[in-house]
């Protein structure tokens, strides 16, 4: 039973789609791909400014869009130890780090 249920999720979830856009005149472009095991479906973020890959902290379970890619380079690209958190980045942390800077969203 549970090989059929994780088969119909694997199918159903798959690898989010790639996508790309100019920001601040450079070229960006997210990819996610499974980096799960056999138990659990995560998806790891990449994302490429004018080619140069950089891993975007963010949770495997979270679906990422332009605006949060936007936000995480406004902020300067962090990972969690520059934010001091604990877990996987999230949006609401990037815009309470900006505040902090006195940059206003």
């Amino acid at each position: 039973m549970f090989t059929k249920l994780k088969e119909l999720l694997t199918e159903w979830r798959g690898d989010p789609e790639p996508f790309e856009f100019t920001y601040k005149g450079k070229k960006v472009r997210y990819e996610g791909m499974e980096c799960g095991d056999d138990e659990v479906n995560k998806t790891c973020h990449s994302v490429f400014i004018d080619g140069k890959e950089y891993r975007l902290d963010f949770s495997p379970y979270a679906t990422v869009t332009q605006k949060d890619i936007e936000l995480w380079i406004d902020c300067g690209m962090p990972n969690r130890k520059d934010l001091n958190t604990n877990g996987p980045i999230r949006p609401d942390e990037l815009k309470k780090y900006l505040a902090s800077k006195g940059v206003q969203q």
